[in-house]
């Protein structure tokens, strides 16, 4: 009796085992901070930062400092962004989802704050649906 086995060739087996391989379903990879989708979760996290904050401050993004994206039902983002203070002072209500925050000047050195946030976003655009799953945030050192 006879027994044949089959290998993968060894390019095909190192993929399959590298698993934050970007492309592979399920496995995180590294995104591009200025891919438009990473972009509007990074919009979507700063105004989740806004609604949660105590400051009577919006802050807006200064940068994406890491964007990491898996395929799910869906797409996840683990997003890294720094946040600064800006002159625009919230509102309270729903007038956030309205302000624009590139019309936002950042606060001067004097009153500058800045956060380094680290955000978990769930996002199904089939189902008009994006959740934010987890913040954290420190101050950032200037």
């Amino acid at each position: 009796v006879a027994l044949l086995v089959l290998l993968p060739p060894p390019a095909a087996l190192a993929l399959a085992l590298d698993h934050d391989q970007p492309g592979i379903v399920g496995g995180w990879g590294a995104s591009s901070p200025s891919d438009p989708d990473v972009v509007e979760a990074a919009a979507f996290c700063v105004g989740a930062y806004n609604e949660a904050s105590n400051s009577a401050f919006l802050f807006k993004a200064a940068r994406v400092v890491e964007a990491e994206s898996q395929v799910v039902a869906g797409t996840k983002y683990s997003l890294t962004i720094e946040l600064v203070r800006t002159v625009c002072e919230k509102r309270g209500g729903s007038g956030l989802k309205d302000v624009d925050l590139e019309r936002c000047e950042v606060a001067s050195d004097a009153e500058q704050e800045k956060e380094i946030c680290t955000f978990q976003v769930w996002s199904r655009p089939w189902l008009n649906d994006t959740q934010l799953q987890q913040m954290s945030c420190r101050a950032a050192s200037s």
